[in-house]
């Protein structure tokens, strides 16, 4: 039995092409960004204004550690909300993502439902994905700290299409992702290196972006949403094309 062949970097720059023809792709992450950045301020302030209400008040430094600690959940609220939207925009993506690749019209409508009703796998994904970056990253400081993530993040690469598009649960998501990278190795090493270098330019643009002004900063989220929609291009088809590989039966010699 032998698989067919998949033109790895063919599917990388055809995904760069449909994202040019598809730029709205990049909306609903930009969106989702902007929404968060909006929120953080209002939290911040919130915080901030609690501390020093709280100095002024008991008149000592002990009252204003006080009131920021009584405002923690509020953070940690604004905290889950983020993660939310971010998971919930990516996931309206890559559905969409997977309609661009079929020559279908793009309905972020349709995609955000689909999206919805799997928001709890999608949760569930994210905490197991969570937990298993646990150790990396506490090892972080450490060389091999970094390597473990990259690795784990290679594995998992497939994860949220295998939850929007295979509609798995969270543990047979992450099963799933890491059958189909170790299978499918090589095409999954060159669609994870599209992916990092596409973020290496989108990092190296927003930097050349950082300006603190008002149109920089909306420069560097529609930045961040395309290279965020060019993601989801690349996981969407390898996905879809990999866990679909057709095995053809190896003909016996005359």
């Amino acid at each position: 039995m032998i698989k067919a062949q998949i033109d790895a970097p063919g599917e990388l720059q055809r995904a760069a092409e449909l994202l040019f023809k598809n730029w709205v792709l990049a909306i609903p992450t930009a969106l989702a960004s902007l929404i968060s950045g909006i929120l953080g301020i209002f939290v911040f302030g919130a915080v901030l204004g609690t501390a020093l209400a709280g100095g002024l008040v008991g008149g000592r430094a002990g009252a204003g550690l006080a009131a920021v600690l009584s405002a923690l959940p509020l953070a940690a609220l604004y905290i889950v909300i983020c993660v939310l939207l971010t998971m919930l925009a990516q996931a309206v993506v890559i559905h969409a993502a997977e309609e661009a690749w079929e020559g279908r019209p793009i309905d972020f409508g349709r995609s955000f439902a689909v999206a919805s009703s799997r928001l709890l796998p999608l949760v569930g994904a994210f905490v197991l994905i969570a937990l298993i970056m646990i150790i990396p990253a506490l090892l972080a400081i450490f060389i091999i700290g970094i390597l473990l993530m990259i690795v784990v993040g290679f594995f998992l690469m497939y994860v949220l299409p295998a939850v929007v598009l295979g509609e798995q649960g969270p543990a047979a998501a992450l099963s799933d992702s890491y059958r189909i990278v170790r299978e499918n190795f090589m095409p999954s090493l060159i669609a994870f290196i599209g992916i990092v270098v596409a973020a290496v330019v989108g990092g190296i643009v927003n930097a050349l972006l950082h300006h603190g002004t008002i149109l920089s900063l909306i420069g560097s989220l529609f930045v961040g949403g395309f290279v965020s929609a060019y993601i989801a291009l690349v996981v969407a088809r390898f996905y879809s094309l990999l866990r679909n590989q057709t095995l053809a039966p190896v003909q016996a010699p005359a």
